[in-house]
């Protein structure tokens, strides 16, 4: 995505933001998952292994495109799962891992009213257990 403002003088205290690229736009961002499903045991339930993957591009966090301030780099997130599910599907469990390779990367970057860098960073690396009983 080329995002951008056509038009956008004063957009801080004089500054001329056209042409610049929108906050939070990232070029491009792309999603990819794979699911593997096969029955295990005799009873016939089914198991399945799942890996998601997304690669976002860096971005600017605020119109003035300031570099290295207000800039994101570009970074990417692995998450599996792998489940169990009943055969007459009353039942499931999962283990569940997000963002696997435990990457710290940031996704906002801004300047707080005293000029100081600050940030927000994703989440690290979870590891979680599901159950689901249906009635």
């Amino acid at each position: 995505m080329d995002a951008e403002f056509e038009s956008f003088r004063n957009c801080n205290a004089g500054v001329n933001c056209t042409g610049n690229d929108l906050p939070y736009a990232p070029e491009f961002k792309i999603f990819a998952s794979a699911q593997y499903e096969f029955s295990v045991g005799s009873q016939g339930h089914q198991m399945y292994v799942r890996w998601d993957y997304s690669d976002t591009d860096g971005y600017f966090t605020h119109p003035e495109n300031t570099p290295i301030v207000r800039e994101v780099d570009s970074y990417d997130v692995n998450n599996a799962r792998v489940g169990l599910i009943s055969a007459d599907d009353t039942w499931d469990v999962a283990v569940w891992a997000k963002n696997v390779s435990d990457y710290d990367h940031l996704r906002m970057a801004e300047l707080n009213f005293f000029g100081v860098q600050r940030g927000h960073y994703e989440p690290p690396r979870q590891v979680g257990v599901t159950a689901n009983y249906r009635f």
